[in-house]
């Protein structure tokens, strides 16, 4: 039986077979650009009806006379807008450009994008048990119930150091991740909301047509992404793949805005505070 492993494995022997010294394709068609986009942006309920958001771009470019996708550039929008009265604010701040950027994490996000739908389990979310188990421990989950104003449910006038470790061995559990994981992530609409916005763009531009894909809040770890490609805003196919944020965060800087809601810290968050909320520590 071919394991997850084996296959990745395989992929990754394509990927370098198949991406050096040309330009990349998608569904068939040469790529000419990528663009990852991230706005942040919130509505304060104010008498003056302000909005203010960041608006992160990074924008990869083939360049055929180096045969390489160039960023040009990764560009920083801060901005504020109010309806009464109507003004608008933007700063703009180029933050990097010209650099040359690793066509294996290109390719690879690539083949991601094209996976529409691959089953969220502990052994292929490509998290390893180390960073699980880490990501799990003792210190995080008495961040999360903090978080809730639950922390005292710890505390020795509450609870035993026995009934503790009880509770933090059971987050630890691959089978309840599992549990997490197979409730977790709804593909069978499109959620929207009015008053915050927290979503990522991939827009991939070929010879023949443009794919956008976006990743939203409130679902958990950005997850399903929305295929809009070809469909407009609010039509979309789900596209439920983990690997989609592992190849963003591999090709992103570390001060993109917003990617750490990309990251696994994010999805064993949400985790946490789903079990917690089993337990009856969170309400």
């Amino acid at each position: 039986m071919t394991t997850v492993k084996q296959i990745l494995i395989l992929i990754g022997l394509t990927f370098s077979l198949s991406v050096t010294g040309q330009q990349l394709t998608y569904m068939g068609d040469y790529v000419d650009t990528l663009k990852i986009i991230s706005n942040s942006s919130y509505y304060h309920f104010d008498d003056h009806g302000t909005t203010t958001g960041t608006y992160d771009e990074y924008i990869l470019v083939f360049n055929k006379e180096k045969n390489n996708y160039i960023l040009n550039p990764y560009q920083r929008t801060e901005y504020k807008f109010t309806f009464k009265p109507d003004t608008s604010f933007r700063k703009e701040k180029v933050l990097n450009q010209g650099l040359v950027v690793d066509r294996l994490l290109i390719s690879n996000l690539l083949k991601q994008l094209e996976i529409t739908y691959l089953k969220p389990t502990f052994d292929n979310i490509g998290i390893n048990n180390e960073e699980f188990l880490k990501l799990t421990d003792k210190k995080h989950i008495i961040q999360v119930a903090k978080w809730h104003k639950t922390d005292w449910y710890f505390k020795r006038a509450y609870s035993t150091k026995e009934q503790n470790e009880i509770i933090f061995k059971g987050c630890q559990n691959t089978d309840t991740l599992n549990l997490y994981l197979s409730t977790a992530f709804d593909t069978s609409g499109y959620v929207v909301v009015t008053d915050v916005d927290d979503h990522f763009d991939v827009i991939i531009s070929t010879s023949k047509n443009n794919y956008r894909f976006e990743g939203k809040y409130p679902n958990s770890f950005k997850q399903p992404w929305y295929n809009h490609s070809d469909k407009g805003s609010f039509a979309s196919t789900s596209v439920l793949n983990f690997s989609i944020n592992s190849a963003l965060v591999a090709i992103l800087p570390d001060k993109f805005s917003r990617i750490e809601t990309l990251k696994f810290k994010a999805l064993t968050n949400e985790y946490i505070e789903w079990y917690l909320k089993r337990r009856g520590i969170i309400f």
